[in-house]
Order: structure tokens, then C-alpha cells, then sequence
């Protein structure tokens, strides 16, 4: 699992935690996070270099 490989932490089941694992060229990315209620909340983003 690539989670186990860069020491991220495990996804307890039943929670709404996501992990996405992409291959991405080198470059400025940029990401927008929305919530379907728009009451807004905090957001928690890890990125880790995966070889």
C-alpha cells in the first residue's frame, strides 16, 4: 500500500478520509477542496514523493 510506503497514516474505516495516488510531471499545481452543505470546515492535505 502506497500509505504504508511514505509513513502516512492508516484511513480508519467508516471514515470520510480519501487517499488518491496520481502520477504527476514535474510543475505548480494548484488544488480546490468544496463540501457539497457549503458550510465550509478545515481541510488536512499531505503530498509525499513516491519513487
Amino acid at each position: 500500500m502506497a500509505g504504508a510506503e511514505v509513513g502516512a497514516f492508516e484511513l480508519a474505516a467508516g471514515s470520510a478520509d480519501a487517499a488518491l495516488v496520481v502520477g504527476l510531471t514535474a510543475g505548480v499545481y494548484s488544488l480546490a477542496v468544496e463540501d457539497s452543505s457549503s458550510e465550509g470546515g478545515v481541510v488536512l492535505l499531505e503530498l509525499y514523493q513516491i519513487f
